[in-house]
């Protein structure tokens, strides 16, 4: 299959091939080349053939040979390859033309981009300035769609698309390398730097490119033309005086290189003469100008030999002596963290608190410097002594009792909140991982705010999260205070201590509103907690939310879970004005910038509020800027000090990727007979069910009636929802219930090692059996007997395609179904077809899997909790397949993790909503002792495709305190769609697994297969779909091939949208389009 994608790999190649050999190509050579591989557009040639430069160059550059015989191999590269000339209007306008090489590897190495340090490119072209850095160290900026195409394909930190005339907010001062060959011209109008007028384009972004450089970062430059002076020396009045003046006032400026550009440059299509400026650091202060006319220095250089000894005569490490003493030793300890940093992990924390226990946790490499440069300032202002500055402000006795309470991590958190609250009057983001031990950070805010004088307000998602902040505020000495509960009196809302025994209680009703009413917390309260859901109706029910905002007033709030807090709408403008009126707020969340629309109840305490921006404005930025601008501003953020995250280690924990293998003949053949059905289902609604819909769409219409309006087009009347959007639902049923038994078979095995199992999934299907009809026709309930087979899920398929919705002038849905009698008889022939087919169908698999695996583990004589919302469970006879509907008796979620904890139950069911904030780790209770504690196993039988969720969910049994590092169990059935999905999981989840181990042999063959869910990906599929046009139409044309070209952005997240319909094909079918 050929594809623009693999034939630019293979003219790549041809390049690098040619180049090896030292092949004489020229211009029209090298486009004859192209030609055969149908390339045939001369600009792609052009910059195709120079990125296979940049990848020979860089690979000489990153070899292990001495630094000489590197420089001379590239300029041999130089000489021998092809002159890059083609010009194009576009070409022009940008002044598109490469570094040469020789000249690219000696900026490199002058600013030492050869080793670890990070590096900036705001105007990259192809890369060829930063073929002396790992890419991963990289981040470049190209407005230029095909060659910002070619840079994505290099595998850069970042690849941003910015106006490099503007400022980069958010790179300021961030790199400790800078490398820019701007294009040269004139600005329309003058840009003022401070005093100094910028009147040329390369000028001007050469300075932008410098504001992104580290105070004792090194730069090197590259700007058109020479240097030219007056009769006194000095550089000739106007544009190129003002800029040099500002240059060498502002940094040290070691040399100006003046370079021939026809001996050293004509080979990248331009013989212009340039200057290559070299810049070490910047002053401390301003001062100086430019120096005077120097005929050794301003000699021109022409030759590569000659620029060689120039460069490596001012070419010296790095200095440190132009920043501040605390600058210094942030980042002198982060640079020592850096050189122990995991791979795209991040690096080592190291706290600045010295005397408590040290977890083993990691900052995110973006967030690095910032964090240890904010605790360093934070460090000196509190006098020097974090321990101390805590034990004072939570009141304990001795550094003993603190340490006891609280680790390193958590005291700098406390530290930082504090500090935030005292000192500056704003907030404190604690973005921490999920096990790190958030919730004693949060303890620890609400003892500093009772021994501050105040009654703080906790509020969290869910009521069961109440018994975990008291468990929290107990480890930390803090038992004795007692919290007034805003929620109603309820059996989830009691908080109860480690036994399970209520401790408290929320008052009766009468006495809440009497409180609620005064609009005080009484005294004999010391905080308050409640969830989000008791303030979400502030104009509806405006009793709680008025209570909220009078007591937040002065007061310091501590919001668990935040990125669930409030949202658009009215109870977001709420939750603002009430934050606004308190004296400090402490946000816990792990994912805390996941909601754009929760983003302006940060900016109500934090530097985000700087921005200026409407409510409005500030969603709709977060929104497009997505996830990139997500981290720059949690990035900056930290650097205020404002937000601190750290990650835990996933060393040592043992993770195995477990296939069915010998299932997979069984597996195939139920999967196969279920698609097959599926397929079925498909066809007769496109033939049939379409046609009947779109008549009647025809007839609404010629009525007059309203349109429908759905996503964002004019849909008529009528309209009847594709069956394609239920399939990817009806598959993940199809593979949970597949793996059902196996999984209970894997954890009954990890039982009998001595193990507790927690076995983890997405879905419960019992939504699903909720919504079944009993004999009768009516809604099943308790004691109804129903066939519990999978087939089921497709009969209910099957009657769902005859629905239809019409909407009537006014804008009325109208639902409605067809009578199958109101189709041709072929159409009638055909459905019951299908539907005998289902009948006569023994799928061999379960509506229920969760009871399948409930009845196996318990036969075996284990115990198992579940945590999850299910109304019902089902007690199936396995030989009919035919079940009693029993209401399920649901175990308070602190319950079952407590009974689970305490050696009651062996086996702990949980998916993610039932398990927020909840713990299953290895850990000691009053009931278990150090010996009886057991390693846990989590078996995962359905994984998150959202990684942070996964990982999210993985810190369920991976937390602070353990005694036994967790083991993952990932169970993934033989089916080629799924086991392609759980591939790319693998590739996802690869630097975190860096340094885990695994006793599967099948864990170790992480399979290379391409992550092809982007650009390129969705062209490959497109192409696969037009060349099997079969397939095409099975998957229902679901980028619209069929009847037109596609191309373009209607291309765009193809792969996605057809990898999600891929499950429907024939598992053969599967396993060749995979």
């Amino acid at each position: 299959m050929k594809v623009k994608t693999i034939i630019k790999a293979q003219f790549l190649q041809s390049v690098r091939n040619g180049l090896d050999a030292k092949s004489k190509n020229n211009r029209k050579s090298i486009e004859r080349i192209a030609a055969s591989y149908g390339i045939n557009d001369k600009s792609e040639v052009k910059e195709y053939t120079e990125l296979a430069i940049v990848l020979k160059a860089r690979s000489i550059s990153l070899s292990i040979i001495p630094l000489e015989a590197k420089y001379q191999s590239i300029v041999e590269l130089y000489r021998s390859q092809v002159n890059i000339s083609h010009r194009t209007s576009q070409s022009m306008l940008l002044q598109q033309y490469s570094t040469p090489a020789p000249i690219s590897f000696l900026a490199g190495i002058f600013v030492n981009a050869e080793h670890n340090v990070s590096v900036f490119e705001p105007s990259a072209g192809n890369g060829l300035l930063t073929i002396t850095a790992n890419p991963s160290r990289v981040i470049v900026n190209e407005i230029d769609n095909l060659r910002r195409s070619n840079l994505q394909d290099q595998g850069y930190k970042q690849v941003l698309s910015q106006d490099a005339t503007q400022p980069f907010k958010g790179f300021e001062k961030k790199f400790d390398a800078v490398l820019t060959n701007p294009p040269f011209g004139l600005l329309e109008r003058d840009v003022k730097y401070e005093t100094f007028s910028i009147e040329v384009l390369d000028h001007l972004m050469a300075l932008r490119a410098l504001d992104c450089m580290k105070d004792n970062g090194k730069a090197a430059i590259i700007i058109g033309g020479h240097t030219r002076y007056d009769k006194k020396g000095r550089i000739q009045k106007g544009k190129n005086r003002f800029f040099f003046n500002y240059l060498f006032s502002r940094y040290n400026v070691p040399d100006i290189i003046p370079i021939d550009g026809k001996k050293l440059y004509s080979r990248q299509g331009t013989s212009f003469d340039t200057r290559l400026i070299l810049i070490d650091g910047r002053k401390t202060k301003p001062f100086g100008a430019a120096p005077l006319k120097d005929d050794e220095r301003d000699k021109v250089v022409d030759s590569f030999e000659e620029l060689f000894e120039r460069v490596k005569r001012v070419t010296t490490p790095r200095k440190e002596n132009s920043i501040t003493k605390i600058e210094l030793e942030a980042q002198a300890l982060a640079l020592e963290l850096e050189l122990m940093s995991f791979d795209e992990l991040g690096m080592p924390y190291t706290p600045a608190s010295s005397s408590c226990i040290v977890l083993n946790t990691v900052v995110p490499d973006s967030m690095g410097f910032e964090t240890h440069a904010a605790l360093q300032r934070i460090k000196e202002a509190v006098g020097g002594d974090i321990d101390e500055y805590v034990r004072i402000k939570l009141n304990y006795r001795s550094h003993v009792e603190l340490c006891k309470a609280l680790s390193a991590e958590q005291i700098d958190a406390v530290a930082m909140s504090v500090y935030n609250i005292e000192e500056r009057g704003v907030g404190m983001i604690i973005g921490d991982q999920t096990g790190i031990g958030k919730g004693r950070i949060a303890a620890s805010i609400i003892r500093y705010a009772v021994e501050s004088g105040v009654q703080p307000v906790f509020i969290t998602e869910k009521a069961n999260l109440f018994s975990d902040i008291y468990r929290d505020l107990v480890a930390i000495g803090s038992a004795h205070l007692v919290p007034f509960i805003v929620n109603s009196r309820e059996s989830k809302t009691d908080i109860k201590n480690e036994d399970g025994e209520i401790v408290y209680q929320a008052l009766p009703v009468a006495d809440q509103s009497r409180i609620f009413e005064s609009k005080r917390v009484p005294k004999n309260f010391h905080f308050t907690v409640a969830t989000y859901s008791q303030f979400n109706s502030p104009d509806k029910k405006p009793t709680k939310p008025a209570f909220l905002n009078a007591i937040a007033e002065d007061n310091i709030v501590i919001m668990d879970e935040a990125h669930n807090s409030s949202g658009s709408g009215n109870t977001g403008n709420f939750m603002q004005s009430a934050l606004s009126k308190s004296k400090g707020v402490v946000f816990l969340s792990a994912t805390f910038a996941k909601r754009p629309d929760n983003m302006p109840i940060y900016a109500m305490k934090t530097s985000i509020r700087d921005a200026s921006m409407t409510r409005d404005a500030l969603i709709e930025a977060i929104t497009k800027g997505g996830v990139a601008l997500q981290e720059i501003l949690a990035s900056q953020l930290v650097a205020e000090g404002q937000m601190i995250r750290r990650e835990r280690s996933f060393e040592g924990v043992e993770v195995n990727y477990v296939t069915l293998e010998d299932k997979e003949q069984e597996h195939k053949a139920i999967a196969d007979n279920i698609t097959s059905i599926i397929r079925d289902i498909i066809k007769f609604q496109t033939k049939y069910v379409d046609e009947i819909v779109d008549e009647l769409d025809n007839i609404a219409v010629a009525e007059g009636k309203q349109v429908e309006i759905r996503e964002g087009t004019s849909q008529a009347g009528v309209d009847n929802l594709p069956y394609f959007s239920k399939v990817f639902n009806v598959i993940n049923q199809m593979l949970f219930s597949i793996k059902a038994e196996a999984v209970a078979e894997r954890a009954i095995a990890r039982l009998k090692e001595g193990k507790k199992p927690v076995i983890a999934f997405a879905s419960t299907m019992g939504s699903f059996i909720e919504q079944m009809e009993s004999d009768a026709g009516l809604s099943v309930t308790d004691g109804d007997t129903i066939n519990a087979d999978f087939s089921v899920v497709l009969q209910k398929g099957l009657d769902g395609i005859l629905r239809y919705t019409e909407t009537d002038a006014d804008g009325q849905k109208i639902f409605k179904t067809f009578d199958i009698s109101e189709f041709p008889p072929e159409a009638q022939a055909e459905y019951h077809r299908i539907g005998d087919r289902i009948s006569e169908a023994t799928t061999g698999i379960t509506i229920s899997p969760i009871d399948v695996i409930i009845r196996k583990i318990t036969e075996a004589g284990y115990k198992v909790a579940e945590v999850t919302g299910r109304k019902y469970e089902l007690q199936i006879n396995p030989k009919t397949n035919k079940a009693l509907v029993m209401t399920r008796k649901r175990v308070n979620t602190n319950d079952a993790f407590r009974q689970f904890n305490n050696n009651e139950v062996d086996v702990l069911l949980i998916n993610q909503s039932g398990s927020t904030g909840a713990s299953a780790h290895a850990i000691v209770t009053p009931k278990v002792s150090k010996e009886q504690v057991k390693q846990r196993v989590m078996i995962v039988l359905q994984a998150e495709l959202d990684i942070n969720t996964e990982v999210q969910k993985r810190g369920r049994i991976n937390r602070t305190g353990q005694i036994f590092k967790p083991i993952y169990d990932y169970v993934n059935s033989a089916i080629p769609a799924e086991k392609r999905l759980m591939m790319m999981l693998q590739k996802k989840l690869k630097s975190l697994d860096a340094n885990t181990t695994s006793n599967q042999k099948s864990s170790t063959k992480i399979l290379d297969v391409p992550d092809f869910l982007n650009k390129y990906g969705d062209r490959i599929v497109a192409e696969y779909l037009k060349e099997n046009m079969e397939v095409n139409m099975l998957l229902d044309d679901p980028l619209g091939l069929a009847t037109r070209e596609v191309d373009g952005v209607e291309l765009e997240d193809a792969a996605h949208r057809v990898s999600g319909r891929v499950a429907v094909l024939s598992t053969a079918m599967q396993q060749d389009f995979l």
